[in-house]
């Protein structure tokens, strides 16, 4: 059951991300893709890439973080 809560979570926030955002985030986290490659196929720079996954794996963190503490 809490993994279907985590699953859920999980796609919500990523649902709430801008388009770019989630791209990389399919990209990158799900996809396991390079930085590298993923900047290429998004037309941004790797720092770019880099940045936005940090923050968007610091805001999963963050509100996994929150539904651990709920339970």
């Amino acid at each position: 059951m809490l993994a279907a809560e985590i699953r859920e979570l999980i796609a919500a926030a990523v649902n709430a991300l801008s388009p770019t955002d989630q791209r990389l985030y399919r990209l990158c986290v799900e996809d396991e893709q390079t930085y590298e490659r993923a900047a290429a196929e998004v037309g941004v720079t790797h720092a770019a890439v880099r940045n936005r996954v940090s923050r968007l794996r610091g805001r999963l963190r963050a509100d996994l973080s929150t539904l651990r503490e709920q339970s």
